[in-house]
């Protein structure tokens, strides 16, 4: 049976914002990110490995959160200003519990609240 649950989810390295779009309202929940600024991480110098390999590992368990969400939907749009998204796709493209799923990207910039649930309204209407 075909899964026909939709969400969207507005992300940054701070912060997903996991937007479902049901026939009579839209429900969100928002999951935050323990990874600090993640152009500071980009700059640390090689000295700098253990930061750098803590940051990583704090942005895949984001990221996991945010999976783990996403594979009870059968249609999902990513959508946001930086290239978490990006990341974050790449991750679900090795795994094959999504592989059932239709995953699409959409950059944009970053919004208020009532424009991401108008977002995901408009896209999937």
């Amino acid at each position: 049976m075909e899964n026909k649950r939709r969400m969207g989810v507005w992300m940054d390295y701070e912060s997903a914002y996991l937007i479902e779009l049901m026939p009579l309202r839209v429900d969100a929940i928002v999951l935050k990110s323990k990874t600090s600024n993640p152009e500071k991480k980009r700059k640390l110098t090689t000295n700098d490995d253990n930061e750098r390999n803590k940051q990583e590992e704090l942005l895949r368990i984001f990221n996991k959160k945010i999976a783990t969400e996403i594979s009870k939907y059968g249609h999902v749009i990513l959508f946001g200003p930086t290239e978490a998204k990006i990341e974050l796709m790449e991750l679900l493209k090795t795994e094959y519990a999504f592989n059932d799923i239709k995953i699409e990207m959409v950059e944009t910039e970053k919004m208020n609240d009532n424009q991401k649930h108008a977002f995901v309204k408009n896209y999937f209407s």
